[in-house]
This record gives structure tokens, C-alpha cells and sequence, in this order.
């Protein structure tokens, strides 16, 4: 059995999976351990030792060949009981070893960062409560018992017969593996009967001979055990002349799956290196024949690279059918799919038929995805614990991730877990995690939690929605901690001892509305990577030292209602990418906003009138993707600025918001007119592929020419609101994919004529919907053109608010209909 986990809990910012029992953790693992050793920080405090040095590299060279056995034994440990047992040993070995590096990495890097800040950090050096030779001292111990356990259970390899050397596939995914003739699959049968008539028909031959159908849905919802068992069925073996299974992964190598391809095809190994000459010969082996492949498990969006690969495919016979499952719709439109199947989960009913179908059957063999705590706990030996309702239970010296079920224990009880476990003798313990919705304590009185006295190893703490009003100063003592996530809960202040938990790479505070302040020591959190405060409603701002946080990736700040400035040198968060300032009160960005040049999301970016935050600091910021408000436009001084916004080159924008605000004409105290505010508009010009646009505030009174352009193919959505000076609107009928349209607050418009609609012979608004008239005081005249070709496919009109649109105005007979006032 193989179950994927992934090191932290979802949310937390950490996406990488890690196969418990599996090749990859264990690279994970030691790749972690590397580069841990190997930074430099870790090399030169341990060369201050030189014992301690050389136990070091010996533990590194034996965990090495440790490496070359846990293969073999990791495919056995089901049919041996010796080997299980042996298994689980090394595995708390390893642990072990990982702990010890750890620490030795936490001790390093805070004897660094005091070099770095003197006596800055002073406070963060106190948490270290024993003097460096003795810590040298009690490590050296420490790595030689490790090292004597390993040795010994080396020794027993060959006793249990494991061999080194014994390879398992890196691929992101898993090659299929054939389903056993009485395997039953549960609540797939009609998705199964829906691709076999498809497979079996030819309906796509008018068109094309060779047709394609995707599979798609989320990871571990069955992809591939359907197109297992539509491939195995006897329906499909009798009509092709050949059936063909391609495991693709992550990487789609044109050249290697071609000779894959050739390779299944032929049943002969593949002598051919160069693509051009094997798809010639590919393609003579398919030329004529009906056949069926199945592409498992496609990641590449890469266009080009599916053209060219699907080259051969072209001159099979027709009927020929191609599989391809994926988790993306994307790659199924990318690939071209005639059929493309959404696979959602399983109902009740199957779900319970496949449980119960478990419990009738003592050898069930489950390939899982995702963590279920009972089959953890089966795998991980014991390290992964479950508290029940009482506390009698007593942690097992090997328990590292525990957790309990918070719908049935009070935060009281929750708290004393808490304590309980940090107490007790054993400090392995990794992840503390309750989970589900918070039970509230039957008294109202503030919880508090306990002195943390000693060090402890914790790397995940989760108190979400529990009424902790604030945190204990020993918060320092959980020097490896890696994730903390107090949302929704009552903390008011951070203790200045966070500085301490320089190992922290996600705070979770959202939705603590009574946080007033960080400390200006969360400067010292030097890997922190994810940092979320959005909803915190009486946080009024941030720490200057916030631009200390070099790694910080992601910070979230929506909904921060009294934020109404950014610190002044948030230049300097060179590595952030994600920054969510949506529905707070800023009434600038920072100065130098353009060196953050790794930005992909910026929610919005507001401008004021005299200040550094020139709308021309978006010029660096290219990528940016999907949405961007820009706001303030009436702060504008003359127009240079923004032709170096570049909004042309940002590609990856898929909605843009352009919002003046006040809605008056621009710089109106400087005297300069309205045409000022259409050139503004004009050299705001985004990208053709853009999908949603809106223009709100508007004082111009008319658009420039892009709005409405026909080289927008892609824009399904457009929104004009409170253009209260314009008294005409853009030629929007062009916009050939444009589903919804919402035009409201047109104070001067008095008249809709041919201008709204296509400039062509072409139908107008041909893809549109909805569309939406909303406080437009002064229209009275709605010309159509183009009769019932236009507006095809309308199905809702709405007009609000517009009182001069009487009945007795005349529209085609299809869109009266329509009308909802």
C-alpha cells in the first residue's frame, strides 16, 4: 500500500507531497537533511568541533547506504513480519537523525543571525538554555547511539534478505497496474458506459478519423481506474486492431514518449534516436489500423509539444480513439477533446457498498492519494495518533503527529491535550492538530495556554477558533516550530519572544479580529515564507520590520478594515509573490514598488495625487496574473507615467478593474478637461487575450478606441459603471466571446445607436447572455441593428431604474420578451 501525505497540513503554504514508506520521502527527507548540513551557516558552526565534525559525516555516508536497501524492504514489509518491524525501527532511526540535524541547523542559524544583529536578538540567543560545549557535548552522544543503531539493524539485511540497488519509479504518477479479475469498482458504471459508446461509435469520422476524450477531475478521484477498466473491457479489446496504455507524467517528452509509443506498438525495444525517422516509422504501424491508446496522467499545457507528438496519430484508421486523463480542463481544450468526461466523487451509497465490501475482506490492497488516519496509522507504525474522547491514552514513545476530532471535546479540554502532551516525557512529538470546527467551552473565560518549560521538537500547531487571548512568552521554547495557525481566535498581542521561532515559515492569524499589533520582532522570522491576517478588523498596521521577512512569499491583508498605509520600504520584499489587499482602506502603495519584480497577484494597486506610488512602478511587474484594480486614476498628473504602466505586456492579467473613484473629471483643481481623462483611458490598453474588463468612475466623455475593439476574442465579461459624463457607448457587439454585459449609472446617455453594436456584416453580440441597464436617467431611444441576428443568444434582459424607457418604445419582438424591468 502507498500512502501520499503531504509534511504539513493543507493551507499551510508547504505543496510538496512526501511518500510515507515510499523512495520519495526519503529523498525528500534526505535532500532536506543535505542541504541542511551543507549550508553554510550548519558547516561552520560544526567545524568548531571537530569530534562532533567527524561523528557528522559518518552518520551522512551511513544514512547513505541505508538509502540503497529501504527499497527493497519497503516492497517486502507487507509479506514479511520481520521485515515490517525492521522497517519501523530504521524509519524512528532516520526520524531520530532528521530531529538531531534540526536542531543543530536551528542552534547554527540563531548563533548567525546574533553575529548578523549583535545584540538585537539577544533576546532570541537566551532561549538557549545550555552553553555551546555542552550542547557539542550532549550532540556527539546523541549521533553516536543513533549511529550504533543503524549499524547494528544494517547488519540484519542480509539475514532478511534485502538487496540494494532495488529502483522504484520517480514519475509524478503511477504506471498502471493491471486490476485483478475479480476487482470491484464502485459508482463508475455509468461514466463507464458513457465512454465505451463514445469509444465505440463513429460519429467524429465526418470530421476527423482519429478522435479524442478526456477524463478529467482532482487527484485520487479514479482517473485512471476508469480508463483502467474501459480498457480491459472485452467491448473495446474486439474493435481496434491494436490497444496501447501510455503513463505520460509531469514531463512531456516528445522524444521519449514517441518511443514509448513505438515501443508498445511494435512489442520490439525502440533503436531509433531521432524524432523524425521514428515517427516515420510510428506512423507506417498505425497507417490503416482502427486503434486505441490511453495517455495517463497529462500535465503539459504546451501546445506545441502535442502537436508535434500527435503527428503519427493522424493516419490511423477511422474510429481510432485516444483516452487522455488529466486533472486540468485546460489540457483537455488544449488537446483538442471531441468528448471530455468531468468525473465527480462517488455517492453516499457507493461509498458505504465500498467500506462495507473492506470489512467483508481481510486482504484489501487500497492505492490512496491522500491522507486517511486509520491507514496512516497502519503504515507509520504507531508515529501517527489519534486522541479519543477521554485522556487516558497515553503517547506512545514514537508518536509524532497527533490529533483529535474538536467537534467532540470542549476548548478546555483541547488546551489540557495541549499541555498533556508537551509534558510529557517524550519530546518527539512533530504535529499537534486538532481538527474540524471548534466546540466552545461552556464557561465564557479567556483560555490560556500552558508554559511551555522545556524545548520541544513541535513543527505543527493548530489552535483554530479556540479563545486564546494571548500567547505564553515561552512561546520561544518551540525553536523548530514550522507552522502556527491561531485563526479565529481571541488573540489580542503577540509576544515579542515570537522572534524566537526563527524555524516558522507560516503564521496563520486570520480572522483574529481583536489583534491589534505585531511585534516589531516578527522581523526576526527570517523563513517565514506565508503570513495571513486577513479579516484581522482592528489591525491598524504593520511593524516596519515586516520588510525584514526576505522569504516571505505570500502575505494576505484583505479585509483589514483600519489598514490605511503599507510600511515604507516594502520594496525590499524582493521574494513575495502573493499580496491580497483587497477591501482595505489604503490610501497609497509604497514607494519602489517596482522591485518587487517576483509579484504574480496584487489584488490592487492605489494611487494619490502627489506621492512616490507613481502608477509607472507597474512597469516591473510582469508577472502579474489574474486580477489587477488599479484605483485612484483621478490622482493622474499628465499621461508619461502611465504609458510606462505597460499593462500591453502584462499576458497573464486575466481581469483588470480601472476605477477613478470620485468620478469627477481629472485634476479638476488644476483646470485640465476630460480629454486628459480619455488619453489616461487610452494608454491603459491591456492585452488582447484579457477576459473580464471594468471601467468604473470614468469621467470621460467617450472611449478610446480599444474599448470594444474586435482583437479582444477572449473578454466574456464587461462592466461600465458610473461613466456619468459619456453619451455614447463603445462598439461592445464586436466582442465575438462576450457573454455578460452590466452598463450602469450613464447620467448623459440619452440614445443607444448602431455605434453599440458590430462595425461588420457579422452578428452582434453574438456570444452574449445577460445583459443589464441599471440607472440610466436620460435614455430614451435603443436603435437594433440587425434585427433578430443580433443578440442570438440572449437570455436575460434587465432594465432598472432607466424610467424613460417606456412601452412604447419599439424593440424586436425577441428582446421585449426578454425585459425584466
Amino acid at each position: 500500500m502507498r500512502v501520499a501525505i503531504c509534511s504539513h497540513p493543507a493551507g499551510t503554504g508547504f505543496h510538496r507531497p512526501r511518500q510515507i514508506g515510499g523512495e520519495e520521502e526519503r529523498n525528500g527527507q534526505r535532500d532536506e537533511r543535505e542541504w541542511r548540513i551543507t549550508s553554510s551557516d550548519f558547516v561552520d558552526f560544526i567545524q568548531q568541533n571537530e569530534a562532533l565534525n567527524e561523528q557528522i559525516k559518518k552518520l551522512t555516508v551511513v544514512l547513505t547506504s541505508v538509502n540503497a536497501v529501504l527499497n527493497d524492504a519497503e516492497g517486502k514489509q507487507f509479506e514479511d513480519p520481520a521485515v515490517k518491524v525492521w522497517l519501523d525501527e530504521m524509519k524512528g532511526a532516520i526520524s531520530d537523525a532528521e530531529d538531531l540535524v534540526d536542531e543543530i541547523n536551528t542552534r547554527a542559524l540563531g548563533r548567525s543571525l546574533e553575529g548578523e544583529s549583535g545584540n538585537d536578538v539577544s533576546v532570541v540567543w537566551r532561549c538557549f538554555s545550555t552553553s555551546l560545549a555542552d550542547f557539542f557535548s550532549s550532540t556527539k552522544s546523541r549521533v553516536v547511539e543513533i549511529l550504533d543503531r543503524v549499524e547494528f539493524m544494517l547488519k540484519q539485511k542480509d539475514v532478511l534478505g534485502l538487496k540494494e540497488g532495488v529502483l522504484i519509479s520517480r514519475s509524478r504518477g503511477s504506471p498502471m497496474v493491471p486490476l485483478e479479475q475479480n476487482s470491484n469498482v464502485y459508482g463508475r458504471d455509468d461514466d463507464k458506459e458513457n465512454i465505451i459508446r463514445f469509444l465505440l461509435s463513429d460519429v467524429a469520422c465526418e470530421r476527423r478519423k482519429v478522435s479524442l476524450i478526456s477524463i478529467v477531475g482532482m487527484c485520487g478521484i479514479g482517473k485512471t481506474t476508469l480508463a483502467q477498466i474501459v480498457y480491459d473491457d472485452e467491448r473495446v479489446k474486439n474493435a481496434f486492431h491494436l490497444r496501447a496504455w501510455i503513463h505520460v507524467s509531469y514531463e512531456f517528452d516528445v522524444l521519449g514518449l514517441t518511443m514509448k509509443a513505438f515501443e508498445v506498438v511494435t512489442q520490439q525495444r525502440c533503436p531509433i534516436n531521432d524524432l523524425h525517422f521514428l515517427q516515420h516509422q510510428l506512423r507506417a504501424h498505425l497507417e490503416g489500423k482502427r486503434f486505441f491508446f490511453v495517455l495517463d496522467d497529462v500535465w503539459n499545457e504546451n501546445y506545441i509539444h502535442w502537436d508535434v507528438f500527435k503527428r503519427p496519430f493522424e493516419f490511423g484508421a477511422c474510429g481510432s480513439k485516444i483516452v487522455v486523463t488529466t486533472r486540468s480542463q485546460t489540457i483537455a481544450f488544449m488537446m483538442g477533446s471531441v468528448k471530455t468526461k468531468q468525473l465527480q466523487p462517488i455517492s453516499d451509497d457507493n461509498s458505504w457498498s465500498l467500506f462495507q465490501q473492506m470489512r467483508r475482506n481481510s486482504k484489501v490492497v487500497l492505492f490512496m492519494h491522500d491522507l486517511v488516519h486509520d491507514l496512516a496509522t497502519f503504515v507509520l507504525g504507531g508515529s501517527c495518533h489519534r486522541w479519543g474522547n477521554d485522556d487516558s491514552h497515553v503517547l506512545a514513545s514514537k508518536t509524532r503527529h497527533l490529533s483529535f476530532m474538536n467537534e467532540k471535546i470542549s476548548e478546555d479540554d483541547g488546551i489540557r491535550k495541549f499541555e498533556k502532551s508537551v509534558l510529557s516525557k517524550s519530546n518527539r512529538l512533530r504535529t499537534f492538530l486538532p481538527v474540524g470546527k471548534t466546540k466552545k467551552a461552556s464557561s465564557r473565560r479567556n483560555l490560556v495556554i500552558p508554559k511551555i518549560s522545556t524545548e520541544q521538537r513541535l513543527r505543527v500547531i493548530s489552535f483554530v477558533g479556540y479563545s486564546i487571548k494571548e500567547l505564553p512568552p515561552s512561546i520561544s521554547n518551540l525553536k523548530h516550530l514550522r507552522y502556527l495557525n491561531l485563526s479565529y481566535s481571541k488573540v489580542r498581542v503577540i509576544p515579542t519572544t515570537i522572534g524566537a521561532l526563527y524555524n516558522l515559515q507560516t503564521l496563520l492569524l486570520k480572522g483574529c479580529s481583536d489583534l491589534i499589533q505585531l511585534p516589531d520582532s516578527i522581523g526576526d522570522l527570517k523563513r517565514l515564507r506565508y503570513m495571513d491576517l486577513s479579516n484581522s478588523k482592528a489591525l491598524k498596521k504593520l511593524p516596519d520590520r515586516v520588510c525584514d521577512l526576505c522569504n516571505l512569499q505570500t502575505l494576505k491583508l484583505s479585509y483589514c478594515k483600519k489598514l490605511t498605509h503599507l510600511p515604507s520600504d516594502m520594496g525590499r520584499l524582493t521574494s513575495l509573490r502573493h499580496l491580497n489587499i483587497d477591501s482595505t482602506n489604503l490610501e497609497r502603495m509604497p514607494p519602489q514598488m517596482g522591485k518587487m519584480k517576483a509579484l504574480e497577484s496584487l489584488s490592487c494597486f492605489v494611487l494619490e495625487m502627489q506621492t512616490e506610488s507613481s502608477i509607472k512602478e507597474l512597469e516591473e511587474l510582469q508577472k502579474l496574473r489574474g486580477c489587477l484594480e488599479i484605483s485612484g486614476l483621478e490622482n493622474v498628473i499628465g499621461t508619461a507615467n502611465v504609458s510606462q504602466a505597460n499593462l500591453k505586456d502584462k499576458k497573464h492579467l486575466s481581469k483588470l478593474v480601472l476605477d477613478w473613484r470620485s468620478g469627477t473629471p481629472l485634476c479638476d483643481s488644476q483646470s485640465q478637461g476630460r480629454t486628459d481623462v480619455v488619453q489616461v483611458l487610452d494608454k491603459l490598453e491591456p492585452h488582447a487575450f484579457l477576459k473580464e474588463l471594468s471601467i468604473c468612475s470614468y469621467s470621460g466623455e467617450r472611449f478610446p478606441g480599444w474599448v470594444g475593439d474586435v482583437s479582444f476574442c477572449k473578454m466574456v465579461m464587461v462592466t461600465l459603471v458610473d461613466c456619468r459624463h459619456c453619451s455614447s457607448l463603445p462598439p461592445l457587439g464586436q466582442l465575438p466571446s462576450l457573454r455578460t454585459l452590466s452598463i450602469r449609472g450613464f447620467d448623459q446617455l440619452e440614445r443607444i445607436g448602431a455605434e453599440f453594436y458590430a462595425s461588420s456584416n457579422i452578428a452582434a453580440f453574438q456570444s452574449l447572455k445577460t445583459l443589464i441597464f441599471e440607472d440610466m436617467p436620460q435614455w430614451r431611444e435603443w436603435e437594433t441593428v440587425g434585427g433578430d441576428q443580433s443578440f442570438p443568444r440572449l437570455e436575460v434582459l434587465c432594465l432598472i431604474n432607466c424610467p424613460r424607457m417606456t412601452n412604447h418604445v419599439r424593440l424586436p419582438e425577441r428582446l421585449a420578451a426578454l425585459i425584466d424591468h
